[in-house]
């Protein structure tokens, strides 16, 4: 499922903690709390 689920979300180096959370947020078509996220490098 977390495969299915996952999308690739670009941030530069110099950005936040807060900037990704925007851009995912931005891009997610789910309503999913921050905590729930499973983040990957």
């Amino acid at each position: 499922e977390a495969i299915e689920n996952s999308f690739p979300v670009d941030i530069r180096s110099d950005m936040t903690v807060g900037h990704l959370k925007k851009l995912i947020k931005e891009e997610a078509e789910f309503d999913i709390p921050a905590n729930k996220l499973m983040l990957w490098k």
